[in-house]
């Protein structure tokens, strides 16, 4: 059978190293993998290139092209590349592939073949761009033959692999993430598939054979948890944490002439074989395959020589790390002076942590502090407390700024609690987290505040906050109107949220909404309540003092039996009444008193009902207690009315059901919904989501419809679930 060869690179690649050719036969593919042969050519060469390529390890890119190459370009773009229409000595290995993924070697040998087409990864999704049928037909094949590997790989073995196409993310072998655009992923993923399994394949049967290879290996730090640690990774952080967290429970993958296993593919051994135009141990372990099947002698590489390729290596690594962070902040700078507005927070972080000209990190930190979107992020809050820490304040930035940036913490207590947990994983010392006066010390000492004079403008600000939402409320029960109704999404993460609420009144054929972002809910409604209330007032809406909202239907309830004594939780026993009775639930008014260390709260409590109006007072040192001993007052003083008006609650609307659930779990403190998308086998890709938590003593698992997306997938997965504990 005619077989079709094919490359796939990217579109300024010249080292083409690795080829196959793919047919269908019966139930499973045979696949020929195709490895130019670099080891006999350079046998023809003058030592010093092999010599030399030892010292080069492997070839370094930037942008797409091989910027320092490890071979001669004369050897690896043109005399040994598998360029198109040109016929070339390779080593070939064939492989049988059920269609289950499972997979067997059958041989290894030398020939020559000629490349038929070289495609891109964008031609690899877009196979309309392919002029050779039989290439067109190689790519369908091998996408198919691909994703049974891959499925193979993930549900049959306990693999570090990911795959998120939507994103355009893909993990590699030891199971860091790469985000390649879109139109790539699917080359991407064929060729990632091919190879490892071709590696894996032929590191097995070197290892059959007792053949004096270079392995891969790669080890975790503590096998026990790296499943579920590795499910926490991909599945709620950015590409950046990821990577972060995931050398903390794997070491960095190495050379060695010893075998000790490879954890992010869950083998018993592993080795590169398909890159020797740009990978010295892929060349050395060629060599010895070579001279195995030619029954030569077989040149021996000690340890102590792999131990100096992960030397030279690691001191590459770290060379590009710099050189990335040195142009990321060249980059941020460019955005800062020529277009402020689309300076993200990671791009604030690096100019605070890397740049050189104090104006313009005051610049920076200036625009930071003057949108209220952007100090939401703990990202540049970090970079902002470390090097005040480390390098001073008094040197780092201006004395203006310095008070604005710890006035700004002083008021937000919980960010700096996140940024001193941030800075304890990373530097692994103990710092004050759980104390609120050590936290406010702190930030004193680093910034060098005045902190009584700070602390009264704190005071006076909590002091003048008014309760628009109840006054919001009462409003709406004057004007005989439903309540309005606040939809709420954390659009941050769930150690530090960002609220965005939005509010809504309808008045009669009138629709009064707000919406505003703020890193506390009750902050973000009271906002929306105080606009919403201006908009009402300023409309001119009469509000007869006569009018009363419609008295409920009434009807027996057990819950009307609560005793004048002290309940648990005599607010959420509040809400609830409310909530039956079909009214709105008051808030309590805090207002502070006393100094900043023995404060003296105080609770006030207003409730209409019914033409009647109903006070509680309560003070405490403790605000939660001031509030509990509030509402208790007020359980007490309108249990008899409250007793004659209950209606049986009705399932409440929910309009974002995962926030619903979220909120439902805090509440009850209980765990998190955990939420499980598998990628169905289908063209475009569908999503389906599992949610699972326990809630009321009883375990939910809770499987959504088929949707196109995974959070749409979620989202329908949470709405069953809010269904299904209204309707228990």
């Amino acid at each position: 059978m005619n077989k079709t060869i094919v490359t796939v690179d990217g579109p300024t690649s010249q080292d083409l190293d690795d080829a196959f050719s793919i047919t269908r036969a019966g139930n499973a593919w045979s696949l020929d993998v195709y490895v130019t042969n670099v080891a006999r050519a350079i046998q023809s060469e003058p030592e010093y290139v092999y010599l030399d390529a030892e010292q080069r390890v492997v070839t370094q890119y930037v942008g797409g092209y091989a910027m320092s190459p490890m071979l001669p370009k004369s050897i690896s773009e043109d005399k040994m590349s598998l360029l198109q229409g040109r016929h070339r000595k390779v080593m070939k290995a064939n492989i049988l592939i059920q269609n289950s993924g499972e997979a067997e070697l059958i041989d290894v040998t030398s020939t020559s073949v000629t490349n038929h087409a070289r495609l891109s990864y964008e031609q690899v999704t877009n196979t309309d761009t392919i002029e050779d049928p039989g290439a067109v037909l190689a790519v369908i094949e091998g996408l198919d033959c691909a994703l049974a590997l891959f499925q193979r790989r993930t549900m049959k073995q306990d693999t570090l692999s990911f795959i998120d196409i939507e994103n355009g993310i893909l993990a590699d072998e030891e199971g860091q993430l790469h985000k390649v655009k879109r139109s790539q992923i699917h080359g991407h993923i064929l060729i990632q598939e091919f190879m490892i399994l071709t590696n894996t394949l032929m590191a097995d049967w070197c290892l059959e054979n007792k053949l004096p290879i270079i392995y891969r290996n790669h080890e975790a730090k503590n096998i026990d948890d790296l499943s579920g640690a590795m499910h926490e990774v991909y599945s709620a952080m950015p590409i950046e944490e990821q990577s972060r967290r995931l050398r903390s429970y794997c070491n960095k993958a190495n050379y060695s002439m010893f075998n000790k296993g490879h954890v992010g593919l869950n083998q018993l051994a592993y080795a590169t074989f398909t890159s020797p135009l740009r990978r010295f141990p892929d060349l050395y372990n060629q060599k010895v395959i070579e001279a195995f099947l030619d029954g030569d002698e077989i040149e021996l590489f000690s340890e102590q020589r792999c131990q100096r390729l992960n030397g030279r290596l690691l001191d590459m690594s770290s060379d590009r790390e710099s050189r990335s962070k040195q142009q990321a902040v060249r980059n941020a700078i460019k955005v800062l002076n020529a277009n402020p507005q689309s300076i993200t927070t990671s791009q604030i972080a690096q100019i605070v942590k890397r740049g050189e000209n104090p104006d313009v990190i005051d610049r920076a930190l200036n625009h930071f502090l003057a949108d209220a979107e952007l100090m939401m992020s703990s990202q540049v809050w970090v970079a902002v407390v470390f090097h005040a820490d480390k390098i001073g304040c008094s040197t780092r930035y201006a004395p203006e700024l310095k008070q604005r940036l710890g006035d700004s913490l002083l008021r937000n207590l919980p960010m700096m609690k996140t940024v001193l947990q941030i800075l304890q994983q990373q530097e692994g010392k103990s710092l004050p987290i759980g104390n609120l006066n050590e936290l406010t010390n702190l930030i004193v000492e680093v910034f060098d505040l005045d902190i009584e004079t700070i602390q009264n403008e704190i005071n006076n600000d909590k002091a003048s906050v008014m309760n628009y939402k109840g006054k919001l409320f009462e409003l709406c029960q004057k004007l005989g109107v439903a309540n309005p109704e606040f939809e709420s999404f954390n659009l941050g993460e769930a150690h530090l949220p960002a609220w965005e609420t939005k509010g809504t009144v309808t008045i009669g054929s009138i629709t009064f909404t707000a919406t505003t972002k703020k890193a506390q809910k009750k902050e973000a409604e009271q906002e929306v309540s105080k606009d919403l209330f201006e908009q009402i007032t300023e409309q001119g809406v009469d509000v007869p003092a006569d009018k009363q909202p419609d008295t409920p239907q009434l009807v027996e309830n057990s819950k009307t039996k609560s005793a004048q004594t002290s309940l648990p939780n005599p607010k959420g026993h509040f809400y609830e009444l409310c909530a039956s009775m079909g009214i709105a639930s008051p808030v309590a008014e805090m207002t502070s008193s006393g100094s900043s260390h023995e404060p003296q709260w105080v609770a006030t409590i207003s409730f209409v009902y019914n033409g009647t109006d109903y006070t509680a007072n309560a003070s405490s040192g403790s605000k939660k207690d001031a509030e509990k001993q509030a509402f208790q007052q007020l359980i007490n003083e309108t249990q008899d009315v409250i007793n004659a008006a209950i209606v049986e609650p009705k399932p409440a609307a929910v309009s974002n059901a995962k926030s619903w659930l979220n909120e439902l779990m805090q509440k009850n403190q209980l765990a998190m919904p955990i939420y499980r998308t598998q990628t169905l086998d289908m063209q475009p890709p569908m999503f389906k989501a599992i949610v699972t938590f326990d809630y009321n003593g009883q375990k939910f698992e809770i499987e959504g419809p088929t949707m196109p997306s995974k959070k749409k997938a979620e989202s329908c997965a949470a709405d069953i679930a809010v269904a299904d504990i209204q309707n228990a």
